[in-house]
């Protein structure tokens, strides 16, 4: 898990993106993933993606504010989910120190 960067819903499969190695379509909805890892530092932060907390090396505040993934990648956050995933992130720093 920790060589994925986030998986974005495509209707009933999902298509993971990696930190290394080609990107992956599985036959599974993105909802059924995020049941199963999202205890393992996994946040939905918008309807189309589920982000690994680990590859997130940005949080960009603003109306609904986005995130930068170690690959540079920018993904806006819904305000629906921004305080999960602030939470979230908080925890996952807790857990460093």
């Amino acid at each position: 898990l920790s060589n994925v960067l986030y998986g974005l819903s495509a209707g009933r499969y999902t298509q993971f993106h990696l930190v290394e190695g080609p990107n992956f379509t599985a036959t599974r909805s993105l909802k059924y993933f995020e049941e199963l890892i999202n205890s393992y530092g996994f946040c939905r932060i918008r309807d189309s993606h589920l982000v690994n907390l680990n590859q997130i090396k940005q949080y960009n505040k603003g109306r609904d504010g986005s995130v930068v993934m170690s690959n540079e990648e920018l993904i806006n956050v819904s305000r629906n989910n921004r305080d999960i995933l602030m939470r979230k992130i908080s925890m996952t720093n807790s857990d460093d120190y």
